[in-house]
């Protein structure tokens, strides 16, 4: 029709006088308001033709057409506006005849045949373009059909004048073969189409006021589908008020079955099945079927790909319409529709009781909660408050559920109380409710709480099952405070009768108890035989007997991973993770997560230690237990240790540092290793005093008496290698007699690997390199047999490092190889490298395997300027380029010759003259 002049839009005066208000927003839709610019540039210049602005509601019509008037007086073009309404339909032309005025169309009979009103129209708009004309014509979809089909003879014979015609309608509802019309004009040149697409979440961001990154922005954007008015009234709560009287004519006028179906339709929801909504409206199916069909022509109502069923235009257009129902008659068709819907799940019949419960609701909304208690628990929690707001003895029912879902919905606090009143009030299954309550307290931070709260229910508790399920959970509660089951609750353990018909879970939750007591103390043969025991009974039983006992599992994970029974753990944990996951997010969750970490953390799985402690963090912060937050961060640091060289141990000491700092107690699993961890991360980045320090503060002294004795080999190996390294020869071998003491006393595999480590470092102090690297090799065998790959990674290097240390070369290339191997397979980039770049400078380059043709021209000029020793910025001077494309030239020269530095491409090129 025109084409787009590439020149800004003209300003100038406005002879028609006062111009439209603009609206409130800003203009969001910058590129079809400089589209509708060129338009009448165009016509300023002579041009014109049929324009048609098709969009859904709300989408921003009628606020372009009044930016287009607005540009229109400023070019000093004229301007006739007119908006159909239902209310015209039945005078024919009179969505066209009214905005040119009653002088325009003066002696037009529109009864008339359209032969001749067609040329009689068109000629009266041919008189008016005297200067350019812009005809506006919005709503033209409730336009009467005489009107319609005027403007398709227009896109047939144009107006011989500057007249732009442009209309704005929503393409579901126009008349159908004036779109086919138009259609049929943009491909002939007659006439353009502009389509108003949804806003990007941009331009949503700008019409709203907020920041297009902000979360709730682009949930936002997401729920109002990118239409500008859904958009605003959401942003603004505007549901029922602005929006309400916007969509107030739309809303008039429907025939009573229409609005009934309607009605119905907004009490189901947003999307609703045609025959529900018949039966809740109480009409026959053929009065449904043409309220439907009226319905939809309207576009109130849309089909979906499944068959019978229907959607609300958009969710603020049900909301609209629900308010608008008399609240009587909205309450009676939620009943009706509570009939129809008998056989849904409770979930989905549960809003239709929502705004006025009953007494005898209270089964409904309890069901409905434990169905949606996994993934919605926020909604769990309201509707069990409804239940107790209207239940007979206005006691919350189910506190247990309650409890749950408060705590997957982030309120620790409150679960708490609401488990105390249970307790108090005798509702449901005590020693259940004591064991959580115990948890919470803990995941607060009051662990004497806890253990008061554990310890008194133990004193009064006989039945078997409640007696282990207690004292499991003293053992959960322990990993945080050290308070394990003391010697008296252990043997009330082992004596209580599990053999009777029902008790296979309590008896497997009494052997993991009695094996992790065992592990903690270093008593690893009767720990092995427990667990073994244990295990056969953990893997005999289904899912559904062990899923309210979660407790028992993850106890037998933990004594599992403290006796280095790693495959075993990896499959319990996972077990027990894998049935927590089907049920609201509990305390135990980060618990089991960072016991899986950890697990894989000693098998040097460093991805999964990373992707498990992670999780377990954002667990912990959803509950809101920032120190329990804290150390499943320190946790995740110990990964980036592995795989960011010096960044990583340092960013690995600060993680550990809050940690540390958190309100922990320090005398067993978390709290202890805890500082453990911090001081092997310290050890990493270099600080070998502070390293020192920590390990003695966590152990209470050189006895370690603070630490457990399944930990101590370790503790001391590390003590011993840093005094190593320090040149203290006499420390390194008091740590070292330390080590083998602690290791003999427990006598597992690891622990004979620590110890010859520690052995081996006191060796390397005082210069017996041989026997130390046999000893290191030694080490690293043994912990080849528990799969901890991490440790026989380091014991490798170390006898790498003693083996050159001792003039055997070849041998240390051997170890260094195997370790490079190890840890490219685990993922431990920085060891690799270094282990890498350890054996090249043990391994001299042959003058004669080199091929020198690999470089480049410029890496080779590179090169030989460097093998002059001179420094990178001297060759970027000389090369005319900057220092940093120097160094990644050099990078690919060490790269392609297999050199590690600077100083050995100087000896490899000297070496070839």
């Amino acid at each position: 029709m025109f084409t787009v002049p590439s020149a800004p839009v003209r300003s100038g005066p406005n002879p028609g006088g006062r111009e439209p208000r603009e609206p409130r927003e800003p203009v969001v839709r910058v590129a079809e308001a400089r589209w509708l610019d060129s338009a009448l540039e165009a016509l300023a210049g002579g041009w014109g033709g049929v324009v048609e602005l098709e969009g859904d509601p709300g989408t921003g019509k009628t606020r372009l057409l009044g930016h287009v008037a607005a540009r229109a007086h400023a070019l000093g073009i004229r301007v006739l506006r007119g908006r159909s309404g239902r209310a015209d339909r039945e005078v024919p032309f009179h969505a066209v005849t009214e905005p040119l005025g009653p002088g325009a169309v003066a002696g037009l009979d529109p009864a008339a045949d359209p032969e001749q009103v067609h040329p009689a129209l068109r000629s009266a708009l041919t008189a008016l373009a005297t200067e350019p004309v812009l005809l506006l014509l919005d709503d033209f979809h409730l336009a009467d059909g005489a009107s319609a089909r005027f403007v398709e003879y227009l896109t047939r014979y144009p107006v011989s004048a500057p007249v732009l015609v442009v209309v704005a309608q929503r393409p579901r509802e126009a008349c159908r073969a004036l779109r086919n019309a138009i259609t049929q004009a943009v491909d002939a040149g007659t006439g353009d189409r502009l389509t108003l697409a949804p806003l990007t979440a941009a331009q949503a961001a700008l019409l709203v006021g907020a920041d297009p990154a902000d979360e709730a922005l682009l949930d936002l954007h997401r729920r109002a589908e990118g239409n500008p008015l859904y958009l605003l009234a959401l942003s603004r709560a505007e549901v029922g008020d602005r929006l309400g009287v916007l969509l107030a004519g739309e809303l008039a006028g429907l025939a009573p079955d229409e609005a009934a179906v309607l009605h119905a339709g907004a009490v189901l929801g947003t999307s609703f099945v045609a025959v529900a909504a018949a039966r809740v409206a109480d009409l026959a199916p053929d009065a449904t079927c043409a309220a439907v069909a009226g319905l939809l022509r309207r576009d109130l109502l849309r089909e979906v790909p499944q068959p019978g069923v229907l959607r609300f235009r958009h969710e603020v257009l049900r909301d609209v319409v629900y308010r608008r129902i008399d609240w009587c008659v909205r309450e009676a068709a939620h009943r009706r529709a509570l009939e129809v819907l008998a056989d849904r799940p409770a979930r989905e019949r549960v809003p239709h009781v929502e705004s006025a419960p009953r007494p005898d609701d209270v089964p409904l909304l309890v069901a409905a909660a434990r169905e949606a208690a996994v993934d919605a628990p926020g909604d769990a929690v309201r509707w069990l408050r409804l239940a107790g707001e209207v239940s007979p003895d206005r006691l919350p029912p189910a506190a247990d559920l309650l409890a749950r879902a408060l705590v997957a919905d982030g309120g620790l606090t409150e679960a708490r109380d609401v488990l105390a009143a249970a307790i108090a009030d005798g509702n449901g299954d005590r020693a259940a409710l004591v064991a959580e309550q115990a948890l919470l307290e803990c995941f607060l931070g009051d662990y004497p709480g806890a253990g008061n709260l554990l310890s008194a229910e133990l004193a009064g508790t006989t039945d078997p099952d409640a007696l282990v399920r207690l004292v499991a959970r003293r053992v959960m509660v322990g990993l945080f405070d050290g308070d394990l089951p003391d010697d008296a609750e252990i043997e009330r353990v082992a004596g209580v009768d599990t053999g009777g018909a029902g008790q296979r879970v309590a008896a497997m939750g009494a052997l993991a108890v009695q094996a992790l007591r065992a592990a903690h103390t270093g008593d690893v043969n009767a720990a092995h035989e427990l667990i073994t025991g244990c295990a056969a009974l953990a893997d005999a039983l289904p899912d559904a007997e062990l899923a309210d006992h979660p407790d028992h599992l993850t106890v037998l994970g933990w004594a599992e991973t403290i006796v280095a029974r790693f495959d075993d753990a990896l499959r319990h944990l996972g077990r027990q993770l894998a049935l927590l996951r089907r049920q609201p997010t509990s305390c135990l969750l980060p618990i089991v997560l960072m016991g899986l970490s950890w697990v894989h953390h000693c098998v040097a799985r460093l991805e999964e230690t990373r992707e498990s402690a992670a999780e377990a963090k954002r667990v912990a912060q959803r509950l809101g237990s920032p120190h329990v937050a804290n150390l499943a961060e320190m946790l995740e640091a110990a990964y980036l240790a592995w795989t960011n060289g010096r960044g990583g141990s340092r960013l690995a000491v600060d993680r550990a540092e809050r940690a540390a700092r958190a309100k922990l107690p320090r005398n067993w699993w978390f709290g202890t290793n805890g500082l453990l961890l911090l001081a092997s991360a310290l050890h990493m980045d270099g600080d070998t005093d502070r390293a020192t320090a920590v390990i003695l503060g966590a152990g209470g002294g050189p006895d370690l008496a603070f630490v457990s004795p399944m930990t101590r080999p370790w503790c001391y190996e590390t003590l011993s290698s840093i005094a190593a390294d320090n040149g203290d020869t006499g420390g390194a071998e008091e740590w070292a007699r330390r080590a083998a003491e602690a290791a003999e006393f427990v006598g597992q595999p690891n622990h004979v690997g620590f110890a010859l480590l520690a052995r081996a470092h006191a060796l390397r102090a005082g210069g017996e390199h041989c026997q130390a690297a046999e000893l290191y090799r030694e080490a690293a065998e043994s912990f080849a047999t528990l799969g901890m790959t991490g440790s026989r990674i380091r014991a490798l290097n170390h006898a790498a490092g003693s083996s050159q240390a001792a003039g055997r070369a070849e041998q240390a290339g051997a170890d260094l190889l195997l370790a490079r191997e190890l840890a490219r397979q685990v993922g431990a980039t920085v060891v690799y490298e270094s282990a890498d770049q350890q054996r090249h400078r043990l391994t001299p380059r042959r003058a004669d395997a080199v091929d020198l043709s690999v470089l480049t021209r410029r890496e080779a000029q590179i090169a030989r300027i460097a093998a002059t020793g001179k420094r990178s910025r001297d060759i970027a001077e000389e090369l005319v380029m900057s220092p940093r494309t120097v160094d990644l030239h050099l990078t690919r020269v060490y790269r392609k010759l297999g050199v590690s530095s600077r100083a050995e491409l100087v000896r490899l090129l000297a070496s070839l003259g």
